[in-house]
């Protein structure tokens, strides 16, 4: 037995009516039969509720009276509930609940709600998508899915595989949008200068042989150059905040990496005057762009932390690896022309012969643009 809430519309009003109801079978069919009515739900306070718990408990068992005591509690599955909730509060404060729900997709395929599911997974417990969703080895070994130790906030059920890549596949199209306005929301929550962006590459491999079509053998970061592999770009705020990442063929050299970040940080972002940042292997060529506002034409330098100790002195002019004028950016690999304010030193005994120090301040070289 339990209660039904029964619901009737007179003119202009809905009443709701407490049944109570039994479900039982009748040749296989399950039907529902009406004991009786507490009347309209509106009229019934919580005191004639009570009074009528009192007097039920009163013919229930002895078990039922005393109730369950925490001893006797089995913990039959937990559930995560709190960090998956502050995701949910950040994802509507950045507006995508009702940007990916009007964006077009069929109605078989719950776009937003399967888009934060792999967006919470990434912030809780990163998984791949198939880690998602109980699945079965090739021993038969059941595995429960992640979704499925979460209490979500949508109270929806469980999404299969393939509705998570379906939803890749609707989201892919409108990649720039989402971009553009998270990258302005967050902007504006945060208010951001906007007059630096970070930007860096890596690459990762593929195994086995179902590969993309951007895969290709390159310069590989995991030394693997046995491997096909893609290169993958990311732009951040001085903060750490990413604005945009990109996605390049396995083949690409770093330094031809530039020039369309740059273009699209211009254009899209509406960042005409930021200055990119880049490490070495970014800019083994200087990549000179022009804006089409300004006119004015902007370097992108390179950023090389210094190191404590150089290598064995030459009579190199300046060092390689910093392209800034008036100091080094790393202590040069051979003897260099001395700086302002910087004095050279043969090591003492306790270092390598040969080796030379400065007592020039240690400093990194910052970028610089000229125009």
């Amino acid at each position: 037995m339990f209660i039904k809430v029964r619901r009737r519309k007179h003119e202009d009003r809905v009443y709701e009516y407490l049944d109570i109801v039994e479900n039982h079978k009748v040749q296989g069919k399950v039907v529902r039969q009406v004991l009786g009515s507490l009347g309209r739900r509106d009229l019934l306070s919580p005191r004639k509720v009570d009074g009528l718990i009192e007097h039920l408990r009163q013919l229930a068992s002895p078990e039922g009276r005393r109730g369950i005591r925490l001893g006797e509690m089995r913990f039959r599955q937990v559930r995560e509930y709190g960090p998956v909730l502050v995701a949910r509060q950040l994802w509507q404060e950045l507006g995508l609940d009702q940007m990916l729900a009007g964006l077009p997709h069929p109605k078989s395929v719950d776009l937003e709600e399967a888009v934060f599911r792999m967006v919470a997974n990434r912030l809780c417990q990163p998984q791949s998508k198939l880690g998602l969703v109980d699945w079965s080895d090739e021993r038969g070994n059941r595995h429960r899915g992640w979704q499925g130790e979460v209490e979500w906030p949508s109270a929806k059920g469980e999404l299969d595989y393939h509705h998570y890549l379906r939803a890749m596949d609707f989201l892919h199209p409108h990649r720039q949008q989402i971009e553009d306005q998270v990258f302005g929301r967050v902007t504006e929550i945060f208010s951001l200068p906007l007059n630096l962006v970070l930007f860096d590459l890596t690459s990762t491999y593929f195994e086995g042989d179902g590969v993309c079509e951007l895969a290709g053998f390159g310069y590989s970061r995991d030394h693997r150059d046995d491997r096909r592999q893609v290169v993958l770009g990311l732009a951040v705020t001085q903060e750490g905040l990413p604005i945009m990442q990109r996605v390049f063929p396995g083949n690409t050299n770093d330094a031809t990496t530039l020039a369309p970040i740059a273009q699209e940080l211009r254009e899209p972002f509406g960042l005409p005057e930021a200055v990119l940042v880049g490490d070495k292997g970014s800019s083994e060529t200087p990549t000179w762009t022009r804006s089409p506002r300004s006119g004015s034409a902007t370097c992108w330098r390179s950023v090389t932390a210094p190191t404590r100790r150089a290598t064995t002195p030459s009579s190199s002019p300046s060092s390689p690896d910093c392209r800034c004028p008036g100091h080094p950016g790393r202590w040069p690999r051979r003897r260099a022309r001395s700086a302002p304010n910087t004095s050279w030193s043969r090591s003492s005994s306790s270092r390598a012969p040969g080796m030379w120090s400065s007592t020039r301040p240690s400093r990194p070289c910052m970028t610089s643009r000229e125009g």
